[in-house]
């Protein structure tokens, strides 16, 4: 017999749509973005819970496209916002408390999140999805990262020089914290500390500012070589107690709080994103014309280089730009056919977000189907393959 309709239930594994609740489906809806690339995906600490991305749009104007994703919405893929005259490479997000962020060239601008009805997909454009919370000064500045921290949101700002500062806002107030010489591009957390990478062969450090009242900047040099931090999102985490940042060609930096040095490098790749999933560090780059993930577990000196070859699996994936998990899965941002773009980002598209089948890393990623990629045929223009 049923029980009355009264009678409160528990729903294991369900979601509701249109209005019932069905069995929540193990698949991603399909987003494909012509001339696009994922520049960064990103699970907020924030309600409602999305999964955001930030993209390129139409590299020959520059345009820059912040959506979401959710199991919950039907279009499951949201557009936010969107802007002309900046590329995603160009574009920074974070959450303060309940609110999202963007950095969009010189602004910070709060976003608007706003729900539709099941069914019903939002198409913001620009203003209509953010508004302007705070211009930065200077020659051609530009937010590279943000990031929630010690009760504040912090901003990286890079100018003309290149130079940098990081600010500190509470939501009224915005101040500079430091400032100096060097491209600052990300910004991560690691045993109560503010982390601060840089990008310029002139730097060669990272810098710590310490929480509460008493907190103060420090600045690590590393023990040999050079760190030239990779000018991306997800590139700086802390795992089993120890700080690991990938650097801009092949390698992967670790710093145990005494020492600031080189602990693994994979030959001829480009080092792309971090992320700590299921009590392992994994890291994505590309090698020649493929996309890996490679996985470290902490408790040996063996690293796994190729965990996962998306190329392989998926012959249009060329190029990853984002690593990030979500919901008991890995996600990752990837793409293919080269444009390089106004900004001196490289972009690739067609952009698609792909996920791994829960833990099973090693398994078959959900994703688009067949397709193959045309070497020579760049310029001609993007080609869809499949759906998801």
């Amino acid at each position: 017999m049923a029980p009355p309709s009264n009678r409160p239930q528990m729903a294991i594994n369900l979601i509701a749509r249109g209005g019932r609740l069905v069995a929540r489906p193990y698949e991603i809806e399909d987003y494909v973005s012509s001339w696009a690339n994922v520049h960064g995906i990103f699970d907020l600490d924030c309600p409602p819970i999305h999964l955001w991305a930030v993209m390129n749009d139409c590299p020959a104007v520059t345009g820059g496209t912040v959506m979401t994703y959710s199991f919950d919405e039907k279009p499951e893929f949201q557009i936010v916002a969107k802007f002309w005259g900046v590329g995603g490479g160009s574009m920074a997000i974070g959450s303060f408390g309940t609110d999202v962020y963007v950095g969009e060239n010189a602004n910070l601008r709060l976003m608007h999140q706003r729900s539709v009805q099941y069914g019903q997909a939002l198409q913001a454009q620009g203003d209509l999805g953010s508004r302007v919370v705070y211009k930065f000064s200077g020659t051609t500045p530009i937010v590279r990262s943000i990031l929630e921290f010690d009760g504040s949101l912090w901003i990286a700002v890079c100018v003309s020089g290149p130079n940098y500062a990081i600010y500190q806002w509470d939501g009224a107030t915005m101040v500079a914290s430091t400032t100096g010489a060097g491209d600052a591009v990300s910004m991560g957390l690691w045993e109560d500390n503010l982390v601060v990478s840089f990008n310029n062969a002139g730097s060669n450090i990272i810098r710590l500012r310490s929480s509460g009242a008493g907190g103060a900047w420090s600045t690590v040099v590393p023990a040999a070589g050079s760190l030239l931090a990779a000018r991306a999102p997800q590139t700086i985490k802390s795992y089993r107690g120890d700080l690991y940042i990938v650097d801009a060609t092949t390698g992967i930096w670790r710093y145990n709080g005494v020492t600031l040095s080189s602990v693994h490098t994979v030959a001829g790749a480009t080092m792309k994103a971090l992320e700590v999933f299921n009590d392992k560090l994994f890291y994505a780059y590309d090698l020649a014309a493929t996309c890996c993930i490679g996985e470290y577990d902490g408790t040996t000196a063996t690293w796994t280089d190729v965990r996962k070859n998306l190329t392989t699996q998926y012959t249009y994936n060329r190029k990853i730009h984002g690593l990030c998990s979500f919901r008991g899965s890995l996600w990752a941002g990837v793409g293919s056919y080269l444009y390089s773009s106004s900004d001196g980002e490289s972009s690739y598209y067609t952009a698609r977000m792909v996920v791994s089948p829960g833990k099973g890393v090693a398994g078959t990623w959900i994703g688009s189907g067949s397709g193959s990629y045309v070497a020579g045929n760049d310029a001609v223009g993007p080609v869809l393959y499949g759906v998801w």
